[in-house]
């Protein structure tokens, strides 16, 4: 008993101390507001103050954050501006006036992009993300849209599935297929991850109506399309598409890890290609664009084997291999820095894709790095972070892009 009474006491100071440091940050906000001038720093203890006050006061809460709005306004200082949209958009949120909520977040997203600020823009686009995907009777454009809408979707893995908006759209249809799965169906690996508390709605719920379909690899034509599918090397089930039509061929393989470690700088070891790598290269082969799972440095991979992904080094040398027109490098860790993106841009520039010398040659007849121009840009969201990377490599002709990877997908 004296145990459990000196337990809650210390609970109860802790609570108390809590809201009394919390107290004191309002009261010390406050005070940069009356005597601050009209600057940034104003603005942004406005953003703040409306921050602590939302779930106290969401009147309080609107208050300073049209206030910061206008001051953002009346100074010029968008990203202030962008932020206090932002908190008018929380809200609103809170409120459950979800379009007017997108309807903030929306001027926000527009002055982070233009402002180039990635940080913000991300920040938007899963706020705004997020409310299409759960909430979609909220958009009037969606929801009220007199053209059903149909289609196929081919799906790797699942995570992203329940945010896709046009499910929630009644009169919309959706033949949805993906990899078999050992021992469940498609549709019971689906509701399991949107089950409460993982996800604040359930399957049964999807107003659209659902057509689910297991893949092996086989051969099939959805929509004009000519889809052949490939299983992929990960620890839960996964396959590659590879999508021909109209002449171009296209294979998206992300997921997937090499069958052996081995790779062409590993000292003393004899040149050797894995019998699945090689079934790997072959579903490859020839593709005009190939968009490959490229999660790892060379230098990381030995420390997470088995965990299902490529290091972008051999991503480059499987399609180098299948002597594909053009590499998207795609799913980066999520933890990666821009100037780690540069150095590995460097890196791939510079491989020779495990071929002969010549193989590496460029179009202007050097050896080694590529002329073409690269770029890239990345977008941060919460502690974790994602970002969007591009680049253009030349390798003997081919022509090797780094694309996009959403956070934790």
């Amino acid at each position: 008993m004296k145990v459990k009474t000196a337990f809650l006491f210390f609970v109860c100071v802790l609570f108390t101390t809590f809201c009394s440091a919390q107290q004191d940050k309002i009261d010390s906000l406050k005070k940069v507001v009356a005597t601050a001038p009209e600057d940034s720093n104003k603005v942004n203890s406005l953003i703040k103050l409306s921050d602590k006050y939302r779930l106290v006061s969401a009147d309080s809460a609107l208050t300073y954050a049209n206030e910061a709005k206008a001051l953002g306004e009346k100074i010029n200082y968008r990203k202030g501006t962008g932020y206090a949209l932002k908190a008018i958009g929380m809200v609103y949120n809170l409120r459950e006036d979800y379009v007017n909520a997108l309807q903030v977040w929306k001027e926000a997203l527009k002055i982070f992009e233009e402002d180039s600020f990635k940080v913000g823009a991300a920040n938007m686009l899963n706020n705004i993300g997020v409310m299409l995907g759960i909430l979609p009777h909220s958009v009037p454009w969606l929801a009220q849209s007199s053209t059903a809408m149909a289609g196929v979707i081919l799906a790797v893995v699942w995570q992203g599935f329940p945010f896709f908006a046009p499910l929630f759209v009644a009169g919309n249809e959706w033949d949805v297929y993906g990899p078999r799965q050992v021992g469940r169906q498609i549709e019971e690996v689906l509701a399991g991850q949107m089950h409460y508390p993982y996800f604040p709605v359930p399957l049964e719920t999807l107003a659209a109506t659902i057509r689910y379909h297991e893949l092996a690899e086989e051969t099939l034509d959805l929509a004009g399309v000519r889809v052949t599918t490939r299983y992929l090397n990960h620890p839960a089930p996964a396959i590659g598409y590879r999508l021909q039509a109209g002449g171009v061929t296209v294979v998206y393989a992300t997921d997937h890890e090499p069958h052996s470690p081995h790779h062409p700088e590993a000292a003393g070891e004899p040149e050797r290609v894995h019998r699945e790598d090689e079934r790997h290269i072959e579903f490859l082969a020839g593709a005009d664009l190939v968009i490959h799972d490229a999660q790892y440095t060379l230098e990381e991979y030995p420390a997470r084997l088995t965990w299902g992904h490529t290091p972008a080094e051999l991503a480059v040398d499987f399609a180098g291999a299948a002597r594909a027109t053009r590499l998207a490098l795609f799913h980066h860790d999520p933890s990666r820095t821009d100037d780690a993106l540069d150095a590995l841009l460097a890196r791939c520039r510079a491989r020779p894709s495990g071929l002969s010398a010549s193989t590496a040659d460029n179009r202007d007849g050097s050896t080694g790095g590529c002329r073409t121009h690269a770029r890239h840009t990345r977008h941060w969201r919460d502690s974790r972070g994602y970002h969007q990377a591009r680049w253009r490599l030349a390798n003997h002709g081919n022509r090797v892009c780094a694309g996009q990877r959403r956070a934790g997908v």
